[in-house]
């Protein structure tokens, strides 16, 4: 998912508060409040994580894997 994509669906759930400044990090972290889910995406515990159902699992993973060579 694109940094687009996210902030369109963090704006069609009615998550207003969120700024097209926000790194995708903060928009789905905010989704993830929003409906209700634990704000875990790209955190260090994500390498562990055994939510194999997780709509964000890829992209989290695939994160965890950039951040992590700079």
């Amino acid at each position: 998912m694109t940094h687009q994509q996210a902030l369109r669906h963090a704006h069609k759930l009615g998550i207003k508060d969120i700024s097209h400044t926000a790194s995708k990090i903060e928009i789905i972290r905010a989704i993830q409040a929003f409906t209700g889910t634990k704000k875990c995406f790209a955190c260090e515990s994500s390498q562990m994580c055994k939510k194999t159902a997780c709509p964000w699992r890829d992209d989290c993973l695939s994160q965890l894997t950039v951040r992590k060579n700079y």
